[in-house]
C-alpha cells in the first residue's frame, strides 16, 4: 500500500469536498462516485482512458523519473518557479513517473500528479503519495475553480485528440484541444501561469514524435520531417488563438537552456554532432528577439502563460 497522506478531493462537476465512503470517493450533492486503480483515484470512467498500457518495464520508468527530478532542479525550479516552490499550488497534466512532484512536495509546494490509468504502476513503484497523484482528463479534475498557481503541461498538448488525428477529423481535433486548455485554465487563479511545451509545427523536424508515418531520417534516431501544416503539433500562434476565446492571456517563449537532458557520454556516438549542434543552437536562440523565438526557428514551444481574465465562466461554485 502506498502512503496515504489525507486525501482531499472536490467533485469535478459540483465543486464540493468529496467525502470518503468505504474505499471510494462520493459527492455529497449529486452521489457520484469515485474507485481507485492501483490504489489511486480516478475521476475519468472512459475506456481509453483506464485501457491504455505503454507497457514500460521497470528500467525505463526509472530512467525517466531520474530525467524528471534532474530537470525540476536545472530547469522548472530555476526558471519558472523562480528558486522557490514552498507554499505554492502546483498541478502537473501528464506528469508521468511523477518524480518532479514528489520533489516539489518535499520542497513546501503543494503539488499534484495527474495522468492516465497505466501510470499508476509507476506511481505504485515509485511510493507516490496517493492523495498526490491521481487518473483524469482535463475535464475531470478534482479541484475547484481558481486553484492553482500554476499548471504544467509538458509534452501533453500534441497528444490531446489524437485520435481524431489519426482518423483525420481536424475540426473534432481542434474542439478537443480548446476544451483542454479551457478547463485547465479554469483551475487557475487569475495571474495563475500554465507552461505548455511541446515540438513546435512550424520547425520542419519533431526529435519526438513518429506520428506522421514518414520515415525516420536515420533508422536509429527519432528525427522525422513534418509539414507546418500538420495538425499533429501546435504552435506559438495556434495555441493562443485557442486560448484567446477563453481567456485574456499573456503569452511568453520560455529559454530552452537546460530544458533538455543533452547528456552526451550516454549517447551513441553517431548522433553526437546533432546533440552537440543542438545545444549550441538552443543557446543561441534563448539570445534572440522574442519574435525569431516565437518563429519556424525555433524547434521547440515552450510557453509561458500567464492568465489575466476568464472569459465567460462556464462554471458555478456550490457553496
Amino acid at each position: 500500500m502506498n502512503k496515504d497522506s489525507q486525501v482531499e478531493y472536490y467533485c469535478p462537476k459540483c465543486f464540493i469536498a468529496l467525502d470518503q465512503v468505504e474505499a471510494k470517493l462520493q459527492c455529497p450533492a449529486c452521489s457520484t462516485s469515485f474507485s481507485t486503480s492501483n490504489d489511486y483515484y480516478c475521476f475519468d470512467k472512459s475506456k481509453r482512458i483506464n485501457e491504455m498500457d505503454y507497457g514500460q518495464d521497470n528500467n525505463v520508468l526509472e530512467t525517466e523519473n531520474t530525467e524528471l527530478k534532474a530537470r525540476l532542479h536545472r530547469y522548472i525550479l530555476p526558471q519558472i518557479l523562480g528558486g522557490v516552490a514552498k507554499g505554492k499550488k502546483i498541478l502537473s497534466v501528464g506528469c508521468g513517473g511523477g518524480g518532479d512532484v514528489e520533489e516539489l512536495n518535499k520542497l513546501g509546494a503543494e503539488a499534484y500528479g495527474m495522468d492516465f490509468a497505466y501510470r499508476t504502476k509507476a506511481w505504485r513503484l515509485n511510493g507516490c503519495d496517493r492523495a498526490k497523484f491521481f487518473v483524469s482528463t482535463a475535464e475531470n479534475i478534482p479541484f475547484p475553480l481558481d486553484y492553482f498557481d500554476f499548471i504544467f503541461c509538458f509534452g501533453v498538448i500534441e497528444h490531446v485528440g489524437d485520435n481524431y488525428y489519426f482518423n483525420k477529423e481536424w475540426k473534432a481535433l481542434a474542439k478537443e484541444r480548446e476544451i483542454f486548455l479551457k478547463e485547465v485554465m479554469a483551475k487557475l487563479k487569475n495571474n495563475g501561469r500554465l507552461i505548455i511545451t511541446s515540438p513546435n509545427r512550424n520547425f520542419p523536424i519533431d526529435f519526438q514524435h513518429d506520428a506522421y508515418g514518414q520515415s525516420s531520417l536515420f533508422s536509429r534516431y527519432p528525427i522525422f520531417f513534418h509539414s507546418p501544416f500538420t495538425k499533429f503539433l501546435e504552435s506559438y500562434y495556434s495555441l493562443k488563438n485557442k486560448m484567446r476565446k477563453y481567456a485574456e492571456v499573456i503569452i511568453d517563449p520560455m529559454p530552452l537552456k537546460g530544458f533538455f537532458g543533452f547528456n552526451i557520454r550516454k549517447t551513441l556516438p553517431p548522433i553526437l554532432p546533432i546533440l552537440r549542434f543542438m545545444r549550441i543552437y538552443l543557446n543561441f536562440l534563448d539570445r534572440l528577439p522574442k519574435i525569431i523565438r516565437q518563429s519556424c526557428f525555433n524547434p521547440y514551444l515552450a510557453v509561458n502563460v500567464t492568465v489575466k481574465l476568464k472569459k465567460k465562466p462556464k462554471y458555478e461554485k456550490i457553496n
